[in-house]
């Protein structure tokens, strides 16, 4: 007697051999999303908040370089004192104008803003700080730069630091929905294979048994 159509072997084994070919589809199509955001995580990473955090950084690093320069002027070398000075300058600009381009974090730039005034005011208390060296008012400037320069100076790299922290704060949020991600497309992965291998089994049973 004829086994219907629908119940027979060939059926059986195109039905799984379908069922075989939807699901490495799907599983191609949902690595390949989940290849394009984590690529996308990851560039946000390389490409704004790794950036940012080293700008920032350095920017904190030249308000060290102002106050070694400082340091060269209350030992009564003024002359190298002011041409560091002039140099961490210039470098502090430099990463600030760079800071000022990705702005990661949602708070970043009201203390941007904060940091160019703060800065502002250093730069005027220096000013004023290099006119006692240059009249070899030592000991008035030395008590003006604790008294006046520290807490601006302070002031600023307080405030970098808070950035940089911020900054790798989202870091490691993007960091995170990195690992999920990735984890996601595993767990997808095994599933398929998991079934897959469910089915080629469940096939091989079958055609077994017709023999």
């Amino acid at each position: 007697m004829p086994v219907p159509f629908f119940h027979s072997l060939r059926y059986k084994v195109g039905v799984g051999y379908v069922v075989l070919v939807v699901i490495n589809i799907s599983v191609t199509i949902w690595t390949i999303y989940n290849f394009e955001r984590l690529t996308s995580a990851l560039n946000t990473i390389l490409t704004e908040d790794y950036p940012n955090v080293m700008a920032v950084e350095n920017m904190a690093r030249s308000i060290g370089n102002h106050e070694d320069a400082i340091g060269l002027a209350l030992n009564r070398d003024a002359d190298s004192g002011r041409a560091k000075f002039a140099d961490a300058k210039t470098e502090f600009f430099q990463w600030f104008e760079e800071a000022s381009k990705n702005l990661v974090v949602p708070d970043a730039k009201p203390i941007l803003e904060n940091i160019k005034s703060t800065y502002a005011g250093y730069l005027f208390v220096t000013d004023s700080l290099f006119t006692l060296v240059s009249n070899r008012e030592y000991d008035e400037a030395k008590a003006f730069y604790s008294k006046t320069v520290i807490p601006f100076a302070q002031r600023l790299t307080e405030n970098c630091f808070w950035l940089i922290e911020e900054n790798q704060k989202e870091m490691q949020t993007v960091a995170e929905r990195t690992r999920t991600i990735s984890d996601e497309a595993i767990i997808a992965v095994l599933f398929a294979s998991f079934l897959a291998i469910g089915l080629s089994v469940i096939t091989m049973v079958q055609f077994t048994r017709r023999i």
